[in-house]
Protein backbone atom coordinates (compact mmCIF):
# COMPACT_ATOMS: atom_id res chain seq x y z
CA UNK A 1 0.00 0.00 0.00
CA UNK A 2 1.35 3.38 -1.01
CA UNK A 3 -0.24 6.30 0.86
CA UNK A 4 0.89 9.77 -0.17
CA UNK A 5 -0.14 13.37 -0.60
CA UNK A 6 0.25 14.86 -4.06
CA UNK A 7 -0.11 18.56 -3.50
CA UNK A 8 -3.27 18.66 -1.38
CA UNK A 9 -4.79 15.35 -2.56
CA UNK A 10 -4.36 12.06 -0.70
CA UNK A 11 -3.82 8.94 -2.78
CA UNK A 12 -3.69 5.27 -1.79
CA UNK A 13 -2.17 3.15 -4.53
CA UNK A 14 -2.95 5.86 -7.12
CA UNK A 15 -6.62 6.06 -6.07
CA UNK A 16 -7.87 9.42 -4.78
CA UNK A 17 -8.95 9.16 -1.12
CA UNK A 18 -9.66 12.82 -0.35
CA UNK A 19 -8.28 16.34 -0.47
CA UNK A 20 -7.37 19.30 1.72
CA UNK A 21 -9.09 22.62 1.24
CA UNK A 22 -8.40 26.00 2.84
CA UNK A 23 -11.55 27.45 4.40
CA UNK A 24 -11.66 31.13 5.25
CA UNK A 25 -14.30 31.48 7.96
CA UNK A 26 -12.76 33.54 10.78
CA UNK A 27 -14.60 31.51 13.42
CA UNK A 28 -12.33 32.00 15.34
CA UNK A 29 -9.86 31.75 12.44
CA UNK A 30 -9.31 30.10 9.08
CA UNK A 31 -8.87 26.33 8.83
CA UNK A 32 -7.49 23.64 6.57
CA UNK A 33 -10.02 20.83 6.18
CA UNK A 34 -9.70 17.31 4.81
CA UNK A 35 -12.59 15.94 2.79
CA UNK A 36 -12.59 12.13 2.69
CA UNK A 37 -14.20 10.28 -0.22
CA UNK A 38 -17.02 8.03 1.01
CA UNK A 39 -18.14 4.69 -0.41
CA UNK A 40 -20.93 6.53 -2.26
CA UNK A 41 -18.40 8.77 -4.03
CA UNK A 42 -19.37 11.88 -2.09
CA UNK A 43 -17.05 13.78 0.25
CA UNK A 44 -17.40 14.21 4.03
CA UNK A 45 -15.53 16.63 6.27
CA UNK A 46 -13.05 14.56 8.24
CA UNK A 47 -10.37 16.80 9.75
CA UNK A 48 -9.62 20.41 10.31
CA UNK A 49 -6.42 21.98 11.59
CA UNK A 50 -4.79 25.38 11.72
CA UNK A 51 -2.05 24.63 9.20
CA UNK A 52 -1.61 22.59 6.05
CA UNK A 53 1.22 20.54 7.55
CA UNK A 54 -0.74 19.77 10.74
CA UNK A 55 -3.68 18.63 8.61
CA UNK A 56 -1.52 16.36 6.44
CA UNK A 57 0.16 14.87 9.50
CA UNK A 58 -3.15 14.18 11.29
CA UNK A 59 -4.71 12.64 8.18
CA UNK A 60 -1.73 10.36 7.49
CA UNK A 61 -1.47 9.22 11.12
CA UNK A 62 -5.16 8.38 11.34
CA UNK A 63 -5.41 6.92 7.85
CA UNK A 64 -2.47 4.57 8.38
CA UNK A 65 -3.99 3.17 11.60
CA UNK A 66 -7.72 3.31 10.84
CA UNK A 67 -8.31 3.15 7.10
CA UNK A 68 -5.28 1.34 5.68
Amino acid sequence: MKLEFRDNELYKDDELQGYIEYIKDNNPHDKYVFWVKTSTGEYDLHYFEDSLEETKKAVLEDYETTYA
